[in-house]
């Protein structure tokens, strides 16, 4: 039987947003996260956030020139990360 293999990608970012991850970029980086069937998840200072909750990601509170990190894990995550560099810009590594 064939073998189910997960690829995971990390990147860091400076958020580059003037206000930081505010209302409009996190619904457009949710609205990505839930059409990705892998996982999505965004690390700021200590927490671990779930990209598919808005209210996760508004409630972390990131701020303008914030370093994340962000996983993504399942099918072609390149591509995602690809796509939330050019949401978020800043990109560090």
């Amino acid at each position: 039987m064939g073998e189910v293999v997960r690829v995971e990608v990390s990147k860091e970012f400076l958020v580059a947003c003037a206000e930081g991850i505010h209302a409009r970029p996190a619904a457009c980086l949710v609205k990505l996260a839930n059409n990705y069937a892998g996982e999505i998840l965004i690390h700021y200072q200590d927490q671990v956030i779930n990209a598919k909750s808005i209210m996760r990601i508004l409630a972390a509170g990131i701020k303008a020139g914030a370093r994340i990190k962000v996983v993504v894990s399942g099918d072609s995550p390149q591509s995602v990360v690809e796509e939330i560099e050019e949401l978020l810009g800043g990109e560090v590594s």
